[in-house]
């Protein structure tokens, strides 16, 4: 039985590593773009309540400041809980 045991061709294997490593630089772009979309949608939303709360007096840019930080500190409080749940096995 020739070639059952032998390692696969090295250029095909380079080619797969190739593939590989666009395939990742790719899902990486992508998860950025993604998070950085997030960011701005979180961003615009905190916006857009700062300003509704500023016609019923409230100011604008604090309103703005912590409406944001909330908005994107309760997921981040979350994903970290589970980060670390994880990490213990729970």
């Amino acid at each position: 039985m020739s070639g059952s045991g032998s390692s696969p061709d090295p250029g095909r294997e380079q080619a797969y590593r190739r593939e590989r490593r666009r395939i990742v630089r790719r899902a990486t772009s992508l998860t950025a773009g993604l998070v950085a979309a997030t960011l701005g949608v979180a961003v615009a939303g905190g916006a857009l309540v700062a300003l509704l709360l500023s016609f019923a007096g409230m100011p604008f840019l604090p309103t703005w400041v912590v409406v944001t930080l909330i908005v994107l500190g309760i997921p981040l409080i979350g994903q970290v809980v589970g980060a670390l749940r994880r990490g213990r096995g729970g």
